[in-house]
């Protein structure tokens, strides 16, 4: 996810090698989901999703895509 650490518009670019239906969600340090980022077919290839991390308290953040029984997690600080 760019820019890190975040104040504003965020862009998280996810390539995928086959199409999959799944979520991403933005969680707090406690593990709580704070905003669903996107829910859906996730395309083949790459794509680009936003959020705007401006209305969020700062401190660390985990953006998790979750596809079938797959997990993926990236830090994100928001200043």
């Amino acid at each position: 996810a760019f820019p890190n650490p975040a104040g504003a518009i965020t862009c998280i670019p996810v390539v995928m090698l086959s199409s999959a239906k799944g979520s991403m969600t933005l969680e707090d340090v406690t593990g709580r989901v704070v905003m669903d980022i996107y829910n859906g077919q996730f395309p083949m290839g790459e794509s680009k999703y936003f959020f705007d991390a401006s209305t969020l308290s700062s401190g660390a953040y985990l953006i998790r895509l979750q596809t079938g029984n797959t997990s993926v997690s990236q830090r994100i600080m928001v200043n």
